[in-house]
C-alpha cells in the first residue's frame, strides 16, 4: 500500500485504507480503526492540496516541447488516480537538434528509470513515424504497450500547455544559472590571468584505502555545470601502494592518452597542494602539452560536514586557495569564484571516493564468498550477480542456486551451509538422535 501511494494511486489507498477501518470497527478493534481514520483525513487533506484533472482511477502522463532561439526544454506532468501528483522537465544540450529523435531518445532515458511506466502519453508534440516507433519500442521492451495520443484541444491540450509553461520557466532558469556560472568564471579567468574564461574545466584526485583501492577520478564541467559523458575512472596499474604523486602521473598519463578522442579541457584542476600541481605540470610538460593546471589548496583547520557513501564516513577539507605550483592565490574573499571551485572540488571527491568504495566493498564481498570451499574467484563473482546480490543470497535456497552459470550442486549446498551454519547443525544433531533411537 505505501507503494501505491508513493506511486500517486490515493484512491487505491484510500479504498485499502475505509476496507482496513470497517473490518477493524466490525472486530471491535477500535484504536486501529481509528488509526485508519486519521489517515484517512490525513490523505484527504493531501488530496485538497493536489489539482484534480481527469476522472477517479484515471492515470495518464503529459509531454511538451519548449523551444525558443535560445534553448529547448521538455516538460512532463504526471497525473495519477485523477490527480495532477508531480511535474518534471528535461533541458536539451545546446548542441542537440530539436527534432523528434531528440525528443524521443529524451523520453527513452526519462522511462529508463522509472518504475511506473503509463499506459497513455498525452503530447502536443508531433512525433514522426519513425520516432514514435522509437520510444513505443522501447517502452514495450522494458515491460509496458504504450499508446501516445496527439493533442490539439480540449481539457488534455491545456495539460500539454501547462508542461510547456513549466518547461518554459525551467529554461529561464536554467539560462539564468549559466549566465551566472560565465561571469564567475570570467573571474575566475582574471584572477589567475587567463585571457578568455575557461569554458571546460576538468578536475582530479585520488582516493584509495591505504595500498588498496588506488582510484582516480577526473569530472568535467562545461559553462561551471557537471558533463557527465566527460567523467573518467582510473583504477592504478602500475602504482601498487599509497602514493599520490605516483598516482596523478600514472592518472594523467593514462588521461592524455586519450586526448584525441575526448577534448582536453581549458583548465585542469589538481586536488592537492604545490606538490601535485607540479608533478600535473611535469607530465603535461613530458607529452608536450600546454595547459593552464592550479592546485586546489584545502583549509586545515575548517573541515566541512562528514559525508556518507556506502555508510562509510569522510571528512574532507574545504578549498581555501588555488595554487599554480608556486604562489597562492587566496579566494576566500572571492564568493562566486569560491562557490565554483568548492562545487567543482566536491564532486570530484564524491566521485572518485564513491568508486573506491565500491570497489572496496565489492572486493570484500567476493573474499567472503571465496572462503566457502570449493567457490573461488570466478565462481563468487559469477554469484554476486544473483538477483539482489549478496543479501538474497544469505536466504536462497540452494535450488535457487542452481540455475547461476558455473554453480553446481555441490557448490549450492556449500553456500547453503556457509550462510546456514545453525540450521545444518541442527539437522546433523536430528538425524544423529534419530540414529540413537533406532
Amino acid at each position: 500500500e505505501l507503494t501505491s501511494f508513493l506511486r500517486g494511486n490515493i484512491g487505491e489507498t484510500r479504498r485499502f485504507l475505509k476496507r482496513s477501518m470497517q473490518d477493524y470497527s466490525e472486530q471491535l478493534c477500535f484504536e486501529e480503526a481509528a488509526l485508519c481514520r486519521d489517515r484517512l483525513k490525513a490523505l484527504d487533506r493531501l488530496s485538497d492540496k493536489q489539482k484534480v484533472v481527469g476522472e477517479p482511477g484515471e492515470s495518464f502522463d503529459v509531454v511538451s516541447v519548449y523551444e525558443d532561439e535560445k534553448s529547448a526544454c521538455i516538460g512532463i506532468l504526471y497525473v495519477r488516480d485523477g490527480a495532477l501528483s508531480d511535474s518534471e522537465y528535461m533541458p536539451l544540450e545546446d548542441d542537440v537538434i530539436l527534432d523528434g529523435e531528440a525528443v524521443s531518445a529524451a523520453l527513452c532515458n526519462l522511462y529508463s528509470v522509472r518504475e511506473y511506466l503509463p499506459e497513455t502519453v498525452y503530447t502536443d508534440y508531433p512525433l514522426e513515424e519513425e520516432a514514435l516507433l522509437q520510444v513505443k519500442g522501447y517502452l514495450s521492451s522494458i515491460g509496458k504497450e504504450t499508446v501516445f495520443r496527439l493533442c490539439s484541444r480540449g481539457a488534455k491540450k491545456q495539460l500539454c500547455l501547462l508542461a510547456k509553461e513549466n518547461a518554459g520557466e525551467a529554461a529561464a532558469k536554467k539560462r539564468e544559472t549559466v549566465g551566472k556560472n560565465v561571469r564567475s568564471l570570467m573571474r575566475l579567468a582574471t584572477l589567475i590571468g587567463m585571457e578568455v574564461y575557461p569554458e571546460s574545466i576538468e578536475a582530479v584526485d585520488i582516493s584509495n584505502f591505504g595500498n588498496e583501492e588506488i582510484t582516480a577520478g577526473f569530472v568535467r564541467f562545461e559553462a561551471g555545470e557537471p558533463r557527465k559523458k566527460g567523467y573518467r575512472l582510473y583504477k592504478m596499474r602500475e602504482v601498487r601502494k599509497q602514493d599520490d604523486y605516483a598516482s596523478m602521473e600514472e592518472a594523467l598519463r593514462r588521461r592524455l592518452a586519450h586526448r584525441e578522442d575526448t577534448s582536453l579541457p581549458d583548465l585542469l584542476l589538481v586536488d592537492g597542494g604545490k606538490g601535485q600541481t607540479n608533478i600535473a605540470k611535469e607530465v603535461l610538460w613530458q607529452e608536450g602539452v600546454s595547459l593552464p593546471v592550479l592546485g586546489m589548496v584545502k583549509d586545515d583547520f575548517h573541515r566541512t560536514r562528514g559525508l556518507y557513501y556506502n555508510n562509510v564516513k569522510d571528512d574532507f577539507h574545504k578549498t581555501r586557495a588555488l595554487t599554480d605550483g608556486e604562489n597562492e592565490l587566496s579566494i576566500a574573499g572571492e564568493q562566486a569564484v569560491y562557490m565554483l571551485i568548492y562545487k567543482i572540488q566536491e564532486e570530484v571527491h564524491r566521485f572518485v571516493f564513491g568508486a573506491a568504495t565500491r570497489g572496496k566493498r565489492k572486493k570484500m564481498r567476493k573474499s567472503s564468498l571465496e572462503e566457502i570451499p570449493g567457490i573461488g574467484a570466478k565462481k563468487a563473482k559469477a554469484l554476486l550477480q544473483f538477483p539482489g546480490g549478496l543479501a538474497a543470497l544469505r536466504v536462497a535456497e540452494p535450488g535457487e542456486l542452481e540455475w547461476i552459470s558455473g554453480i553446481n550442486k555441490k557448490d549450492a549446498q556449500a553456500v547453503y551451509r556457509y550462510f546456514h551454519p545453525s540450521e545444518v547443525e541442527k539437522n546433523r544433531q536430528t538425524e544423529e538422535k534419530k540414529g540413537t533411537e533406532k
